[in-house]
């Protein structure tokens, strides 16, 4: 659930990369880029939904669905309080939170090969 609400607080789903593209190379201000990121993740994931729920089984992911649900809770709870935090930060401070942010999911995310 940690890394769901950080996660969600920056609008992760490849957010941790689009932001700094988003911000760096396209020229987006990151007041901007951060719901525009939510957004994007918000289509991605609901894009993934639907072709799996049409192509793949569900039948693997179901001894995870506490996961799932943990992950999924904190992502929409983080979500939505970071889209009210946003009006209320600096751009500085929006800045700094989300370097902290990303830095918090660099350090949270698991080391080495993943396990066959």
């Amino acid at each position: 659930m940690p890394v769901g609400v950080l996660g969600g607080l920056i609008g992760l789903g490849g957010g941790e990369f689009r932001l700094p593209v988003l911000v760096e190379r396209l020229g987006f201000s990151l007041r901007s880029a951060v719901p525009m990121n939510l957004l994007i993740s918000l289509l991605t994931l609901g894009a993934a939904l639907l072709i799996c729920a049409r192509t793949l089984s569900l039948v693997a992911v179901r001894p995870f669905w506490l996961e799932v649900a943990a992950l999924t809770l904190g992502g929409a709870v983080a979500a939505a309080t970071a889209s009210k935090l946003l009006a209320h930060l600096s751009d500085r401070r929006l800045g700094i939170t989300l370097a902290v942010l990303l830095a918090g999911l660099g350090a949270a995310a698991p080391r080495g090969r993943p396990r066959a």
